[in-house]
């Protein structure tokens, strides 16, 4: 279970050593608007988004038993016809710092199954440009040619997604950054047999 640590190790830090409690306010009541959040650790092969590839040490096309193995059991996930999300929550606690893992299995040419989106909320994932949760999105739109692909509701609040080639962003309604998603370049955040929001509705 080192692995796991791993992946929320950026996200403790920036914490205080604890987990974020579940909470489904606004990230702006978490997070003073386009600043980082505490001192963001430098960027490691654990904590570093790269748009289309990875997301820390998950990679797009990777063998999903490799993460399962990485990660140990899933905390919740969903699966039919192939198709895949699994989740993992920090401290194996459901809150608001987690990576989402959306695998694809192609019966008949490919019985592996693959990643194929990787979603992260914690402000530890961070690309090399410094964008991570807890970001305004116009800080996003300085890095990142974004258009706006779908919206989405939880928990009573509004999200939309902004996509770029290989990365995708969720924003909640006061502008700061609440997710990202990494995928293949050539394909959307909202497409997926199982899609992270089963509600989401397409903008273009």
């Amino acid at each position: 279970m080192k692995y796991l640590l791993h992946f929320f190790m950026p996200a403790v830090m920036l914490a205080g050593c604890h987990n974020r409690t579940k909470n489904y306010r606004t990230y702006s009541e978490l997070y003073a608007t386009d600043t980082l959040v505490l001192n963001r650790p430098q960027v490691t092969a654990e904590s570093m988004i790269i748009p289309g590839k990875s997301a820390g040490l998950t990679n797009i096309g990777e063998n999903a038993a490799r993460v399962n193995e990485r990660l140990g059991r899933p905390d919740s996930g969903d699966a039919a016809m192939g198709k895949a999300i699994s989740i993992w929550y920090a401290g194996h606690t459901e809150g608001d710092d987690l990576i989402a893992v959306y695998t694809e299995r192609n019966m008949g040419i490919d019985d592996t199954s693959r990643v194929k989106m990787i979603r992260v909320t914690s402000p530890g994932f961070t690309t090399a440009e410094g964008i991570h949760t807890g970001r305004n999105i116009a800080g996003v739109r300085q890095q990142y040619n974004i258009m706006p692909q779908a919206t989405y509701t939880a928990h009573g609040h509004r999200y939309t997604i902004f996509s770029a080639k290989g990365i995708s962003f969720e924003v909640n309604a006061d502008s700061v950054l609440t997710a990202i998603i990494v995928h293949e370049v050539t394909r959307p955040a909202n497409s997926g047999y199982i899609p992270f929001h089963p509600n989401a509705k397409n903008l273009r």
